[in-house]
């Protein structure tokens, strides 16, 4: 039986099934427990913490996902719609 694993950025919900997508990001602060987020490149981005040059991922984003049925049967109506 085969599995599928999604990562998902903590900071906006983005998913993604590829592995090393994500960035991991850790706060610590003397006397406070230590936290720990992982991000994907544009949230790290949008903070500034790097540069899209220095990812050397080409910034890209998370793939998006395939258009569902009722996504099909939409464009199809409105395609008709228009015609």
């Amino acid at each position: 039986m085969a599995s599928k694993t999604t990562y998902t950025c903590d900071r906006c919900k983005q998913e993604s099934d590829v592995y090393g997508w994500l960035n991991t990001i850790s706060v610590s602060i003397t006397r406070y427990p230590q936290h720990t987020a992982e991000w994907c490149d544009d949230c790290v981005i949008a903070l500034g913490v790097v540069l899209p040059s220095t990812l050397g991922r080409g910034h890209a984003q998370a793939p998006q996902p395939a258009p569902t049925i009722e996504d099909m049967i939409r464009e199809i109506v409105r395609s008709e719609i228009q015609q």
